[in-house]
């Protein structure tokens, strides 16, 4: 379980989208913060929105993807962002969705890694890789 939020400036959620035993992964533009990384897709949680509901609406927003069910809650990780906010990402078992992926302008790229490739594909970072199998 992650620390208490009151110590982080800044909450973010990740969604963990799999499907057919494949994980979403979405590149991050070259010229963003942390440039042609590939991550899961996430974002902030506005002041006083319901997790789950931020979770829906950033995921929503960068893939196009319609979430219908959220699962466990997996591992979260700590960063400064590119502000220097101390920021918490919470991420999550996305269990259901509808649709299909359409990228927002923030990412160039998207794969559907197959879990059975996650330790060998160099694009998955041990951070990404260690939530995506607290989850699975």
């Amino acid at each position: 379980m992650p620390a208490p939020l009151t110590k982080y400036d800044r909450t973010v959620v990740g969604g963990v989208i799999i499907i057919r035993d494949k994980v979403l992964l979405v590149q991050r533009v070259d010229d963003d913060f942390k440039g042609g990384i590939f991550e899961l897709p996430s974002g902030q949680v506005e002041e006083g929105e319901p997790i789950d509901i931020a979770l829906r609406r950033e995921i929503l927003e960068e893939t196009g993807l319609s979430v219908t069910s959220i699962g466990k809650e997996g591992a979260s990780f700590q960063y400064r962002s590119k502000s220097g906010k101390h920021t918490i990402q919470r991420n999550f078992l996305v269990t259901d969705f509808n649709g299909r992926v359409r990228l927002s302008p923030e990412h160039s790229g998207y794969l559907w890694i197959p879990l059975a490739d996650l330790d060998s594909d160099s694009r998955v970072d041990e951070q990404i890789r260690r939530i995506i199998l607290s989850v699975t």
